[in-house]
């Protein structure tokens, strides 16, 4: 007999025990990846289900990731997209139960986890140390713009970090 914990246990294996994790999971993982980096620095994740934002703090501050890797599991031809994030703005933001409308970007600041490791046979996205994170205030986004190219992120002044620095780098940015 098979019970619930044998089902999400051989879930998890299936979906993320693999170098390559596929796009509609890949999200999850990376936030989980990066949730003990942050909760030092007072950050709860909050991403899950219709969550507007994908951490906050007791303070208020609310952030989002968002991912992209240059090794993708449906891509065996190994040609690299340029890397690129979803900025859309949305209606509105559940909190508490209920739907606010009020368009816009709900969080203060930005985290794009980039992934940059193209050759499909060391690229493995469950290795931290593989992931470059680039921080950067949402009022630096463009308004009514869907999708930002990294390279557009960098020109708007996003900050570069690895992971040992992501919490410290936040502090600062929040501060200033």
């Amino acid at each position: 007999m098979t019970n619930e914990n044998d089902i999400a246990t051989r879930l998890a294996r299936r979906l993320f025990d693999r170098p390559l994790i596929q796009n509609s999971f890949r999200g999850a993982f990376v936030e989980e990846l990066v949730s003990p980096l942050l909760a030092p620095f007072g950050w709860a994740h909050c991403g899950d289900d219709w969550g507007s934002w994908d951490f906050e703090r007791t303070t208020g501050e609310r952030l989002e990731l968002k991912q992209s890797t240059a090794a993708q599991s449906w891509n065996e031809s190994g040609k690299v997209r340029s890397p690129e994030f979803s900025i859309a703005e949305k209606r509105g933001f559940w909190a508490g139960g209920a739907f606010t409308e009020q368009p816009g970007r709900h969080a203060h600041i930005y985290v794009f986890a980039w992934h940059g490791v193209t050759d499909r046979v060391l690229a493995d996205h469950r290795r931290l140390d593989q992931w470059s994170f680039f921080l950067l205030g949402a009022r630096s986004l463009p308004t009514g713009q869907k999708r930002i190219r990294l390279s557009v992120l960098k020109q708007r002044g996003a900050v570069e970090v690895r992971s040992a620095q992501l919490g410290q780098t936040l502090e600062k940015m929040l501060g200033a």
